[in-house]
């Protein structure tokens, strides 16, 4: 996913161990939240865009890390 979205319609399942670390893929159907990052295991699914660019939960991910490492 390049975005963090929404699930409008499909249902499939999400790799999201760049997230959370889980290696068990994840079943999502319509409106569940998809992460930037996750990859998209199964069927073709359409998503609504919730946040784009800095503003997506890996980004804050990124900056939380940069954080982290300066402290």
């Amino acid at each position: 996913m390049p975005v963090d979205a929404r699930l409008a319609t499909g249902i499939t399942d999400l790799d999201e161990s760049l997230i959370t670390g889980e290696s068990r893929p994840r079943r999502a159907g319509p409106g569940d939240t998809l992460y930037c990052g996750t990859i998209n295991l199964g069927a073709p699914v359409e998503a609504t865009a919730t946040a784009v660019g800095d503003n997506t939960l890996l980004a804050e991910i990124c900056r939380l890390m940069t954080t982290a490492e300066q402290a």
